[in-house]
């Protein structure tokens, strides 16, 4: 009895033993022939691309100085135009998709009370420079009778009493004309504060590039206090890729250093891009993180220049930093 119940175990034991190794064999099976036959070789020679899966084949990547994630964005950053001034938005003069130049008008507020402004300075400033006028054809007039009265005073053909009076009101031309030239001064910086604010409720771009984003309204208001952005320009400038690399790798690339991005795990398309910034500082970590922390695992920032634009700003990739083929890094 107990030989036959025995022996029923050991057969049920075989034959899940044998499952087991059915099913390990049919997924290692399926799992290489689901790869591309271009992601199951690899070049070691001349800096040649590994094309193994960044998490399935690690010994495949002897040609790789450094591997990172990263951030594809455009140098400079994406522009956001916002208003100068408080004001409501009168006019919109582009749309989304359209391509714009630096100083291009995109937007105005209303500038009513700007142009009244303005006006007021012109005619201030027209006043101050008649009155300057006047000033100036009174001085000369006394300029002319205390020159007419000298040789009279010299032989007391006038009295002191007249001759110090013209020569009084001389003085008092010359003041006059001095100040004047002061009021005059003082208009035209009025007139020129008018037309800055004038121009401050044109919504210009800053840059070479395309609008993505058009949040302004014909009157819409605007806020310098809570500031939100009307306009939002991605500059004719090259991609970049943002990523961190730890602190081991930094002995392992350079500047210009060459690099494949690539985009999730699709390996049969990539990228060629350079490294241009190293950041010269650590990155700090979180306070929960400290405690943690060891010298290999801190992370430094490093920018890297795109070939091209063929990716999407704000799209994640994987970076591989190229070592030539004598292992140096690629410069």
């Amino acid at each position: 009895m107990w030989n036959k119940k025995e022996g029923k175990i050991k057969h049920n034991f075989k034959y899940v033993i044998e499952i087991v190794v059915l099913v390990i064999f049919f997924g290692v099976y399926i799992f290489f022939n689901n790869l591309p036959a271009n992601q199951q070789t690899s070049t070691f020679e001349n800096g040649g691309t590994v094309t193994g899966n960044l998490n399935t084949a690690p010994f495949l990547r002897t040609n790789i100085a450094a591997i990172s994630n990263g951030i594809v964005d455009v140098k400079g950053g994406i522009n956001e135009v916002s208003a100068s001034l408080e004001g409501i938005v009168s006019e919109v003069l582009v749309s989304e998709g359209d391509n714009v130049i630096k100083g291009q008008l995109l937007a105005r507020q209303d500038n009513q009370s700007e142009v009244i402004a303005i006006s007021e300075a012109e005619a201030e400033l027209k006043i101050a420079l008649a009155t300057l006028e006047a000033t100036k054809l009174r001085l000369a007039s006394a300029k002319r009778d205390l020159v007419r009265l000298e040789p009279l005073y010299e032989i007391g053909a006038v009295t002191s009493q007249e001759y110090d009076r013209t020569n009084d009101t001389v003085q008092q031309q010359i003041v006059q004309e001095k100040s004047q030239e002061l009021n005059i001064a003082k208009a035209e910086v009025a007139l020129e504060q008018a037309r800055h604010k004038f121009t401050q409720r044109e919504i210009r771009s800053l840059v070479d590039g395309q609008v993505v984003t058009v949040n302004a309204q014909v009157g819409y208001g605007t806020s310098t206090t809570n500031i939100s952005s009307l306009f939002t320009i991605i500059p004719d400038m090259p991609l970049i890729i943002r990523a961190k690399v730890d602190i081991a790798s930094l002995k392992d690339i350079h500047i210009n250093q060459s690099a494949k991005v690539f985009v999730g795990y699709d390996r049969t398309t990539s990228f060629d891009a350079k490294i241009i910034q190293i950041s010269s500082y650590l990155l700090l970590p979180d306070d929960q993180q400290r405690p943690q922390l060891n010298a290999s695992s801190q992370m430094i920032d490093i920018v890297l220049e795109l070939d091209g634009k063929d990716l999407l700003i704000g799209q994640q990739v994987n970076v591989e930093i190229l070592k030539t083929s004598n292992g140096e890094a690629s410069l």
